[in-house]
């Protein structure tokens, strides 16, 4: 009788629907999903996507990139199956994985071994009846290395053992995978988009792209400036990031006439010599066109009156420039100076036999002469120049910012964890130690330490984290009055392409602040930036076959012209006694502002190591306590407890405005240093 019985209830789940549950086949599930850039600790993906790789594994034991469908970095890994227990007790599980991973059993994390581990193992304990438990692992790849492994010590076991494939089931089934790069979640996000997680797409829409430049004129600017009837003089620098020192010149100076043209066909372009090294520096000051290049500051005037530079003179000099990382950057005019920097040594493992180095190079940071990595500054009357900070890397471009402050963008790398903006003060020491231990044919004694390396490191007033915020920033503006967001910066960035948008204070003396997105969609990655006299921003393009390439592009010359209309977006965030002052470009109502749930906010700092790039450390979550809306729903105070110096904090909030707008980038990055007194 009971057999009829089971016969007749498996035919009435049949008839139903209902699914049968699929028996445990030998073996965990892996699955790998590609990501578009490195990160510092577990992701959340977007809901809805695909694996780009998928295999039944007997055991969970993967060394290196084969493992993963042969992805070597960025990378994201899911394990899952059913851990079968024949003797219930205490187990003690050891994770080992390159970088962090996770284990849970049962819905319990066992091991929570998250962030830039780097085969570091841990173990952890949890007893277990007898029977089958859910397991599940999560793992990210950042760089360089990768594995998983798990192991156990069972109950009356003395040593550690590879989980065995006996234990190990899944009820996986199919898995569908795809190609592609996968979204990440973001906490405080309504869901990924351009601007949310990643690039933006197009220019902000206060602003239409328009050409600059006719065809057949295609720079790779290194410079560039207005002249006073409103001709526009650029440089061209064509990077070369193999290593080779070259002795012979490879920039010219053009000059634009009618660069405010709206057709492209009427800008007329003239070269006026093409005999210039590495010319990144360029000022139009009292009827003189000024330029940087790699050994000096040259002055070319008009002497017969057609409007065009025809005679030139060496202005100021005196540095040394010996590698081919030694360039020399700026050159805004401010309180009767110009500003430049010099940037360091770079040497690869192939140079260290072709310069005869006895040293150890270590994160490619090799000797220097005198005053390299420092802000310079010049007497536009003599010449004369002085040392003003040092401790810098590649500060690729000077600008005067809010107050007359003096700004430095400076890229990652040794000693450099993620780029940064200095502000200029004399004495002040950045950080960033040159190599005085290597010595080679050029420096038998060792390199020249950088230039106030005695005092206290002084931080940059913001951070740009690598591949969020920034990778390799370039030139700043000031926003001038009657453009939207007055007072505030616009940064030009080469390899991820765009704008950022940059708002500071001062607090005690020192500097602090926020960098935003801004716009996208130009023809090449940005390196200069210049404001014209029709009240458009003029962009310089550039590109090399190395890191400094936006998509590959190598030359552009562009205008970033005002459209009257207002993005949805931070207006500016504001350090306050006990938090942030975060205002909008429009207002929004008090439900969503007020809502906790719709702030997400996390902090980090850096540790300086002399290899090249570095880690965030110390990540936690600094979620606000308590959100006011001011009356006009326009802005907030968010009061954010036990803030750290020197820590960035990650600010995301997704909103409507009251007009129905979605935040043109719902991310921020706030460089933390003094509060403000009550």
């Amino acid at each position: 009788m009971q057999r009829p019985a089971l016969l007749l209830i498996a035919l009435l789940l049949l008839i139903s629907g209902s699914p049968a549950l699929a028996a445990p086949e030998p073996g965990v599930s892996l699955k790998v999903f590609h990501l578009a850039k490195p990160y510092e600790r577990i992701p959340t993906l977007a809901k809805g996507q695909h694996p780009n790789f998928h295999d039944i594994r007997p055991t969970i034991d993967y060394p290196g990139r084969r493992a993963f469908g042969n992805r070597q970095r960025y990378f994201y890994v899911e394990v899952d199956g059913v851990l079968r227990i024949a003797e219930a007790g205490e187990y003690t599980f050891r994770l080992t994985s390159d970088d962090g991973s996770r284990l849970n059993l049962g819905g319990k994390v066992v091991i929570d071994n998250d962030g830039m581990v780097t085969g570091k193992p841990k173990d952890g304990s949890i007893k277990l009846d007898k029977g089958d438990h859910p397991l599940a692992i999560q793992m990210f790849q950042a760089i360089q290395d990768s594995g998983l492994k798990l192991e156990w010590k069972a109950p009356g076991d003395n040593a550690f053992a590879l989980v065995p494939k006996e234990v190990l089931f899944n009820t996986t089934g199919d898995v569908k995978t795809e190609g592609g790069n996968k979204q990440v979640a973001i906490r405080g996000v309504s869901e990924p988009r351009p601007g949310a997680g990643q690039p933006l797409s197009a220019p902000n829409p206060a602003f239409t792209i328009e050409q600059a430049r006719p065809e057949d004129f295609k720079p790779s600017v290194g410079a560039m400036a207005f002249m006073a009837d409103g001709k526009l003089a650029v440089t061209t620098f064509p990077p070369a990031n193999n290593g080779i020192f070259r002795e012979e010149t490879n920039g010219a100076l053009y000059i634009v006439a009618n660069p405010t043209e709206k057709d492209p066909a009427k800008i007329k372009v003239k070269k006026i010599a093409d005999d210039l090294h590495d010319p990144l520096g360029m000022a139009f000051h009292d009827g003189a066109l000024y330029i940087a290049d790699r050994n000096e500051v040259s002055k070319w005037t008009d002497t017969d009156g057609d409007g065009y530079p025809d005679k030139r003179e060496s202005f100021a000099s005196g540095w040394i420039s010996d590698n081919y990382h030694h360039f020399t950057f700026g050159l805004p005019y401010h309180d009767g100076h110009f500003y430049l920097t010099l940037s360091t040594n770079i040497t690869f493992t192939k140079m260290i036999e072709q310069e005869n180095i006895k040293g150890e190079i270590v994160g490619l940071n090799g000797p220097n002469p005198e005053h390299r990595g420092s802000l310079l500054k010049i007497s536009a009357k003599t010449g004369e120049w002085s040392v003003v900070s040092g401790g810098l890397r590649t500060p690729n471009g000077v600008s005067v910012g809010p107050n007359g402050v003096v700004l430095i963008p400076d890229n990652q790398g040794a000693f450099r964890p993620a780029s940064g903006i200095y502000a200029g003060k004399q004495g002040a020491y950045f950080g960033h130690e040159n190599n005085t231990t290597a010595t080679s044919d050029f420096y038998p004694d060792g390199g020249a330490p950088a230039d106030f390396s005695d005092q206290p490191v002084t931080p940059p007033a913001i951070y740009l984290p690598q591949n969020e915020a920034s990778n390799s920033p370039a030139e700043l503006t000031l926003i001038p009055e009657g453009q939207p967001f007055a007072g505030q910066m616009l940064m030009a960035e080469i390899t991820l392409g765009g704008l950022r948008r940059v708002c500071l204070e001062e607090v005690d003396g020192t500097w602090q602040g926020a960098v935003f997105r801004h716009s996208q969609g130009f023809e090449a990655g940005l390196n200069r930036l210049a404001w014209g006299p029709d009240g458009a921003l003029y962009v310089g393009g550039m590109g090399s076959g190395g890191n400094w390439s936006w998509r590959g592009k190598k030359f552009g010359l562009q205008r970033l012209v005002p459209t009257g209309k207002t993005a949805f977006e931070f207006d500016a965030i504001h350090a306050t006694a006990d938090g942030f002052e975060i205002s909008f470009t429009k207002p929004v109502s008090k439900e969503q502002l007020e809502d906790l749930s719709n702030w997400a906010i996390d902090a980090w700092t850096y540790k300086p190591v002399a290899t090249y790039g570095g880690r965030k450390i110390d990540i936690h979550s600094a979620d606000a306590t308590k959100v006011v809306a001011s009356d006009d729903r326009m802005a907030v105070e968010l009061t954010v407890p036990n803030r750290k110096p020197n820590y960035v904090y990650h600010i995301r909030t997704d909103p409507k405005s009251d007009d129905g707008d979605t935040m043109w980038s719902p991310e921020a990055w706030f460089t933390f240093h003094n509060a403000p007194a009550k």
